[in-house]
């Protein structure tokens, strides 16, 4: 459970951040970019370690792509679709100097990548307690 646990702090740090209004200035454009990319690197972990803890194999050695096609398989995610997007826009960080990037990455943590994280704390949780 400790990547469990480090991917909830992650997620608070994000949630604390994505309380602040726009227009944001640089340095909160690069937090909310980069908690969002920890956010993402933390819950497929969080995710491997729950399908290993699970009885899943296959999760000890799969990739973060394997790892979101196993979870939503294992029903601990169900919107694979939008964790495929995620896992693809974590990639553009390195753009996120670009304020268009950056604008699209906080955008899109905001509608659809921090909804994805909670219900997945939520299933984690569940999981663990049950």
């Amino acid at each position: 459970m400790v990547r469990f646990e480090i991917f909830c702090k992650t997620l608070d740090n994000l949630e604390e951040i994505n309380r602040i209004s726009p227009p944001y200035d640089v340095v909160v454009t690069a937090g909310l970019c980069s908690l969002f990319v920890q956010c993402f690197e933390q819950s497929w972990q969080a995710m491997k370690e729950c399908l290993s803890w699970m009885g899943e194999r296959e999760a000890d050695t799969a990739s973060p792509k394997q790892i979101v096609k196993l979870s939503h398989e294992a029903g601990l995610i169900h919107d694979e679709s939008g964790w495929m997007k995620a896992m693809e826009e974590r990639k553009l960080e390195i753009y996120s100097f670009n304020r268009e990037v950056a604008d699209t990455m906080i955008n899109d943590t905001r509608s659809l990548f921090l909804p994805l994280f909670l219900a997945l704390k939520k299933e984690l949780a569940k999981r663990y307690e049950g």
